[in-house]
């Protein structure tokens, strides 16, 4: 009897071994058919069911038994993901989970692929990335057929065109890949590594120095350096005995150096921390002050996504008020009470007024739209007296042209509208939005649910439950 458990023991344990190390081809369940995808495929989900629907309103793929998500690859659909699980396990917290967890992988046409023994996918060119809660390692796969490339991976990310992936401990010295996972370079193995600097160079580290390696295996630049930070205009920050400076990596030549640490750079001009180490301010390349304010924080804001940004924006050190202001030192706009700005593009700034006796009351907040070129201010009427305004997203990035605010209706509804960036509401009372790209909200209105088009036409729509004590 002994020699039978054993037997079956060793049996259960080969087969465990078998799943994480290759695709797990399991059977699926019965697919409804699908149509052929016209044009872009927008997410749609509720509580039960995931549903790509195209941009003809038609339904590709419904999935009731896991969860979906879109592959893409500079912003093209290359396939689809779909998580499931199966069983549940109670852990020594008490906490439930799914006793088993994977990924089927499907592509661009829903024709199922292979399974990934994975908790949640990643894609970096032509890889796919992810947990194994089987193994408690991540892993990487080869897209084109699920082959386990790399495992017990502690970093995986994109450099430009190439992965980066080290094993075995976070420091470790790894390999550059190219997109397709083939080995290019190994950072040499009495180095050690200290991230990214300017997603395309690692920082490596040899008897306490840094230096820069490319993917290719090449130094970029020498073991010189104390620390290395990622810069702008194609620089790092680099520190040594004599401070710090931004080195233009394709060069190597000196573009700018300041005593104290910088935090970014423009063509002319220079954020860097001030004498007290508490604040930071603004230089010439010569290290001369061009604004008398100084800054607890810079946020920059590169609105046309150009590489380059248009406006900065800082609350003010040891006094109230922000500053909104260009690279070249030129002061928009200076608010002298607490305040706060929301830049949406580089003529349109959502600016809100705190008056001091309304700090703790937002009923009392005054919000703008300004124009920082001509300062030009436009009062914001009061939907609500917790109204926030934001631009929209996508994976991609910003969404330009479109503003969402947010707020408590008159019943205490959390509700969203969409402005453009003259303050013309174009859909207004809009609740659970989730932005989908492409002027297509997933949300619900009254008693209808799916996707809507900015010009409030259903893309999608079905109906929606809702009892009295739904908001």
């Amino acid at each position: 009897m002994k020699k039978l458990i054993w037997i079956l023991a060793l049996l259960l344990l080969a087969g465990c071994s078998r799943g994480e190390t290759e695709p797990l081809n399991t059977p699926l369940p019965e697919q409804p058919p699908v149509e052929q995808p016209s044009g872009n495929v927008y997410l749609y989900m509720d509580d039960n069911r995931y549903l790509a629907v195209d941009d003809g309103g038609n339904v590709v793929m419904e999935v009731t038994d896991g969860q979906l998500s879109i592959l893409r690859r500079d912003e093209k659909i290359i396939g689809y993901a779909v998580k499931r699980s199966d069983g549940i396990v109670t852990d020594e917290y008490g906490w439930a989970q799914p006793e088993k967890t994977w990924n089927d992988l499907y592509d661009e046409n829903f024709e199922f692929l292979y399974s990934l023994p994975l908790s949640y996918v990643a894609l970096e060119h032509d890889l796919i990335s992810g947990w194994n809660p089987n193994t408690g390692t991540s892993q990487v796969y080869r897209l084109s057929d699920g082959t386990l490339l790399y495992d017990d991976i502690y970093a995986f990310y994109e450099l430009g065109e190439y992965c980066y992936v080290n094993q075995d401990d976070w420091n470790a010295p790894g390999m550059f890949l190219d997109g397709q996972g083939n080995t290019i370079a190994q950072v040499p193995q009495d180095c050690t590594t200290g991230g990214s600097v300017l997603d395309q160079y690692m920082v490596v580290i040899k008897n306490e120095l840094h230096g820069l390696i490319a993917p290719d295996g090449t130094l970029a630049l020498p073991f010189a350096y104390h620390e290395l930070r990622s810069g702008q205009l194609g620089c790092v920050f680099a520190r040594d005995d004599s401070g710090w400076h931004a080195i233009e990596v394709s060069t190597g030549k000196e573009v700018f150096s300041s005593p104290t640490p910088i935090l970014k750079l423009f063509s002319e001009t220079a954020i860097v921390e001030d004498e007290s180490g508490d604040a930071y301010q603004m230089v010439d390349y010569s290290g001369n002050a061009l604004m008398d304010e100084r800054f607890i924080w810079v946020n920059s804001y590169d609105t046309d996504d150009d590489g380059t940004p248009e406006l900065l924006e800082a609350p003010l050190y040891e006094q109230d008020g922000n500053i909104l202001f260009s690279p070249d030192g030129t002061v928009l706009y200076l608010s002298n009470t607490e305040s706060s700005y929301m830049v949406m593009d580089e003529n349109t700034v959502v600016l809100t007024i705190i008056p001091q006796n309304s700090v703790d009351d937002p009923s009392g907040y005054l919000r703008y739209l300004l124009d920082p070129i001509s300062g030009t201010q436009t009062l914001l009427p009061e939907t609500s007296a917790d109204a926030f305004y934001s631009p929209l997203y996508t994976e991609f990035g910003r969404e330009h042209g479109l503003i969402s605010r947010g707020g408590s209706n008159e019943l205490g509804w959390y509700r969203t509208d969409i402005l453009d960036t003259d303050g013309t509401v174009l859909l207004e009372g809009l609740q659970d939005m989730i932005y989908r790209g492409d002027g297509v909200f997933q949300c619900s209105r009254g008693f209808t649910s799916g996707l809507l088009r900015l010009d409030g036409t259903w893309l999608y729509e079905e109906s929606s439950f809702s009892s009295l004590t739904d908001n």
